[in-house]
This record gives C-alpha cells, structure tokens and sequence, in this order.
C-alpha cells in the first residue's frame, strides 16, 4: 500500500505566514528531514528503501523555501543598509553559511576567502591525520 503525503510548501502560501509560523515550520521540516535519513538510514543497512523516498527531496524544497521567504523579508527591510542586510543574511543562513548564497550577499571576494579558509582547514586536518596514523604492527613469525 503506497504512502500517503501532504504536499511541499509553496513559497506563495510561506508567504503569507508570521515569522513565529516560519520559525515552528522550518523545526517540524528539520524533525521530519531527521527522520525521513535516520529511516533511509536503517533500511540501506537491510538492502531495503524508502516506501515514499520523494518525501525527502519534497522536506529540503519547503526548506530552502522558507529561507527564501526570509531572504526576500531581509532584502526588503534592509532597504539599502549593505551592512544590516549582511547581518540579517548571516542570521539566516547561519555563521558559516550554507550552500544557498543570495546573488547580493556574500560579495565575490568573500566568497572567495571563504572557501579559502575552509580549503585550508581541510588540508590541515588531512595533514594531521596522515601524521598521526600508526603504522601497522610488523610481527615475527616464529620457526618452529
């Protein structure tokens, strides 16, 4: 019996919603998105998959949809002010940011140091690893 869903959220209707509805949607999405991966998760490991494996890619759409209703809300009350629409978009998409970049904000050059920095961090952490790895134990095969 196949499963039965409700449909993604339009940004039209998320419009129309407070930012308290926003905020209590985008947690109910993440809850569902948790679950929906915790469950592909435990029917990978027994060769099995999702009975409705559309649910995911329908919560990540509400997702970025909400962050787009934000981000328009940001744009417009900021108005001109570059510097409080920065701050807002940082709220928005986090300190670190996510893969959704508004055309307007993060300018190029930081983008660019950004993805520099992480680079580095990376290569870092590699570095760290390899060094700190053991070597495999030789042993001595005894003659008898």
């Amino acid at each position: 019996m196949p499963v039965v869903v409700g449909l993604e959220w339009d940004a039209k209707n998320l419009r129309n919603k407070s930012f308290d509805d926003l905020h209590r949607l985008w947690y109910i999405l993440l809850k569902e998105q948790n679950a929906l991966l915790t469950e592909s998760y435990h029917l990978k490991v027994v060769k099995k998959t999702l009975d409705a494996p559309h649910r995911v890619k329908m919560v990540k759409k509400s997702m970025a949809r909400i962050k787009l209703v934000l981000t328009e809300r940001a744009i417009a009350e900021a108005g001109d002010n570059e510097d409080q629409r920065k701050v807002m978009m940082r709220l928005i998409n986090g300190p670190r940011g996510t893969g959704y970049v508004h055309t307007r904000y993060p300018n190029k050059e930081e983008v660019t140091r950004i993805k520099a920095e992480k680079e580095a961090e990376w290569q870092a952490n590699k570095i760290k690893k390899t060094k700190t790895k053991k070597s495999p134990k030789k042993t001595m095969k005894s003659s008898s």
